[in-house]
């Protein structure tokens, strides 16, 4: 009901987001996400690993308690990774680092995404 109120508020025909939504999925990728502490709460990290055991890692690091986002390119791996707060981006780099060291990996870099929610520009 909430959804036809928003339509009606931006003066946009039913018809029209119907038809807009139905061939959404041909190109974008929808993803529900969990983050038990909502978005604002989580540092997200982005990683590129170099890694032969793309799915284990993959695997192993799909067990965090918020949603994590994987693809591949070639050898490499990209994954964004939340954190709440320093302690656990400290505990998560070592936990990288104990995969590197049992050949999980070979090599990665990683960036931290800077939230640009207040110029209206959300990335997450």
């Amino acid at each position: 009901m909430e959804k036809k109120n928003i339509l009606k508020q931006s003066k946009i025909r039913y018809e029209l987001y119907h038809d807009w939504i139905s061939e959404l999925p041909q190109f974008a990728n929808i993803q529900a996400a969990f983050y038990p502490h909502t978005t604002e709460s989580y540092l997200f990290l982005d990683f590129l690993f170099r890694s032969e055991h793309q799915k284990q890692l993959i695997d192993i690091l799909r067990q965090l308690p918020s949603t994590s986002l994987f693809f591949t390119v070639g050898g490499h791996l990209f994954a964004r990774l939340s954190v709440l707060d320093n302690l656990e981006r400290k505990l998560l780099f070592s936990f990288i680092s104990q995969l590197q060291k049992k050949g999980f990996l070979t090599d990665f870099h990683q960036a931290a995404v800077i939230s640009t929610s207040e110029l209206g520009l959300d990335i997450r």
